[in-house]
């Protein structure tokens, strides 16, 4: 990947300041503005890897836009997110861990002391 020079970047920066705003600690780009967008309005070899990264460090990362696989969950969504990321982790640690060993102690006092331990299969 070829770097992004100094002045490129500090071009890409003020750009994304006009275009591209920060919604809970993650970026969001105004209508018509992606990373793709930036990186050819600020040319030369700039490419939508490197505004990422700068989008990254400046801004956050990205909200997906609405039809582009994301958008703004709603906390139901979000909720039944979670959810199934914790079955998910349950799972893992079943095949890592079966007799709770290793993670039991340990993940027990966590998951007791953020309200999350839940009865597994």
């Amino acid at each position: 990947m070829q770097r992004i020079s100094t002045i490129d970047t500090i071009r890409a920066g003020q750009l994304l300041e006009k275009v591209c705003s920060r919604v809970d600690g993650r970026a969001t780009y105004d209508p018509e503005w992606s990373d793709e967008r930036v990186a050819s309005t600020i040319g030369g070899t700039c490419t939508s890897v490197n505004i990422a990264r700068v989008r990254r460090e400046m801004i956050g990362p990205l909200i997906a836009p609405a039809g582009e696989g994301g958008g703004a969950a709603s906390p139901t969504q979000l909720l039944r997110r979670i959810a199934a990321l914790e079955d998910r982790i349950a799972d893992i640690e079943q095949v890592l861990d079966p007799d709770n060993q290793i993670l039991g102690p340990a993940m027990s006092a966590a998951n007791h002391a953020n309200g999350s331990d839940r009865a597994r299969d």
